[in-house]
């Protein structure tokens, strides 16, 4: 780091021998334990191009690197027959040092001998995104939700990789900026123009989707982030991860810690599913606007958020998700009544 004398601020830091500036911080863990991650927006000294630094202590025996798990991606994105988009959407790998530091002399100092060793780690990677619930309509974010399961099935398929960690803060949605491509698609005579040269397409003007999906271009996509727990689909654990809201209902089963737990890509979805479930039940149309009638209230999902027992959360998912099946309207805000039925199927 060079840091600012005067206001303590970070101004560059060279990673990988590649000089980068700070933009902004948009992440700082507020826990007084653990990584300490801090995530900037930086851009790149060489081709001035912004990407993510994502700056964390992880403890020294943690067995996974995030960096060699996104190079694997990218390596099997450069196969031929891998969509543009979806090359373009993949968690990218810039630069990376997998040990900037290290906690061992000062510990050993303080402590002795010490077992907690943590290393500093840095990556810059890409594509920048915001945060799922940013979404501007109901397309922008479904479109979100298929991209993401497209790269889900991707590294399971051709990486062997899950991810584990599937919550609403490691999704994000990507803006078609610049420096992310759009691949052609087939639209209204007069549109596709209209969307290269970034001009506004009043939605009116597109034919409703039909069985075989959209007509047109989104001009966003979705992306999927922090790798930290990303490992082998085939690769056993003696203990379950992911965040507990949103971790898949059978991983809860207190039975399967410490007996060996195999997390699949179906765990991934259902932490996806169990996202999307929350952004019908708590989000009333894009960010400032309230859209179609408002559920009445209940204590139903928002209690996942307060049950550290693994058994009653268990139970209180299987019954919500029973409840939101049965009766889709005590759950569903207006602004998502369209998608019900899919809902219903999703969960069935």
């Amino acid at each position: 780091f060079t840091i600012d004398r005067l206001t303590g601020d970070p101004i560059h830091v060279i990673v990988d021998n590649q000089k980068f500036i700070f933009i902004t911080e948009i992440f700082n863990s507020p826990y007084l334990f653990g990584r300490g991650t801090r995530v900037f927006i930086v851009q790149s000294d060489n081709d001035g191009r912004y990407y993510i630094l994502k700056d964390s202590w992880i403890l020294a025996s943690h067995n996974v690197s995030e960096a060699d798990n996104i190079k694997m991606i990218n390596k099997a994105a450069q196969s031929a027959d891998v969509d543009p988009r979806l090359r373009k959407l993949l968690p990218q790998l810039i630069a990376c040092d997998e040990n900037a530091g290290s906690t061992a002399l000062n510990r050993s100092l303080l402590l002795g001998a010490c077992d907690n060793e943590r290393r500093r780690r840095r990556l810059i990677t890409g594509p920048i995104g915001d945060p799922i619930t940013s979404y501007c309509s109901r397309v922008e974010c479904l479109q979100a939700f298929i991209d993401i399961t497209d790269q889900l099935n991707f590294m399971n398929g051709r990486c062997r990789l899950v991810h584990s960690d599937i919550s609403m803060n490691n999704i994000m949605i990507v803006r078609m900026l610049p420096n992310i491509v759009v691949p052609s698609a087939v639209m209204p005579s007069g549109v596709e123009s209209s969307v290269l040269n970034s001009d506004t397409v009043p939605w009116d003007s597109l034919k409703p989707c039909d069985k075989d999906g959209l007509h047109h271009d989104v001009p966003s996509g979705g992306g999927v982030i922090d790798l930290d727990y990303s490992h082998c689909n085939t690769l056993a654990s003696m203990k379950r991860s992911g965040t507990l809201p949103y971790m898949a209902v059978n991983l809860l089963n207190p039975e399967i810690e410490g007996a060996g737990v195999v997390h699949r890509l179906s765990h991934d979805l259902e932490s996806l599913c169990m996202v999307l479930i929350h952004i019908v039940r708590f989000s009333y149309g894009p960010i400032g606007t309230i859209k179609g009638a408002l559920n009445p209230p209940t204590h139903r999902v928002s209690q996942w958020h307060h049950e550290d027992d693994l058994e009653v959360l268990e139970d209180n998912k299987k019954m919500d998700l029973k409840a939101l099946v049965e009766k889709p309207g005590r759950f569903i805000n207006g602004y998502w009544a369209p998608i019900i039925p899919h809902m219903q199927k999703l969960i069935k």
